[in-house]
């Protein structure tokens, strides 16, 4: 099973991201970078919720002028405050064609039986602009990091949304930690608990409350 393993970071300033990708490169070897990119990810479920509930989440992404269709499985805590879960993706035009194709690449075949033929419905999308590099650590560990600047948003509710993903690529998990601790205690970052499905749901369910 394809498996993430990453570290989300709350970033507290506009430009705190910049001390990472403009000033400390002498702490690591860049290998390839990310220009800033418009990225549109949509997320949808049955309307009974058969996937969240399974704390599941099916995305459409628009990556500059390409669609990815992603499935991610349930996170669980992998080693100090990493989380580690199941991820598949696919190139696909429509999230119905992704869901095929998920399957056909390896992704659990319970998705098809979670939909159960019911419609595909949009809960809520996180509008961002993301830059990055994959960088190779003095430990050896190869890592991407990527600055996500945007918005969550649910109908007509929308909350900022400014964070770094550090996301491991090659290595041990337990070297990541380390890493992500210097980040935090360098630039003030703080650690982020909730996926960005998880933070765009609780718009979603504060709509639901406001209009009860």
């Amino acid at each position: 099973m394809p498996l993430e393993i990453e570290a989300k970071l709350r970033i507290p300033t506009d430009d705190g991201g910049d001390g990472v990708f403009d000033n400390n490169r002498e702490q690591f070897n860049v290998r390839s970078t990310l220009e800033p990119t418009q990225m549109v990810s949509r997320y949808y479920d049955t309307p009974d919720g058969d996937i969240t509930s399974r704390r599941w989440s099916l995305r459409l992404r628009r990556e500059g002028k390409g669609t990815v269709a992603t499935l991610k499985t349930n996170a669980e805590d992998s080693s100090g405050g990493l989380f580690a879960r199941g991820e598949w993706q696919v190139h696909a035009s429509s999230i119905e064609e992704g869901v095929d194709l998920l399957i056909e690449d390896g992704a659990p075949c319970e998705l098809r039986d979670m939909i159960g033929g019911k419609p595909l419905v949009e809960q809520c999308r996180v509008e961002f602009v993301r830059r990055g590099m994959v960088v190779e650590l003095q430990s050896g560990l190869l890592v991407s990091i990527t600055e996500d600047k945007g918005a969550l948003c649910a109908d007509d509710r929308s909350e900022p949304l400014h964070e770094l993903e550090v996301e491991l690529l090659f290595g041990e998990p337990t070297g990541l930690e380390p890493f992500v601790e210097h980040l935090i205690h360098e630039h003030g970052f703080e650690r982020e608990r909730l996926s960005k499905y998880e933070r765009a749901l609780r718009l979603v369910r504060s709509r639901g409350s406001r209009e009860s």
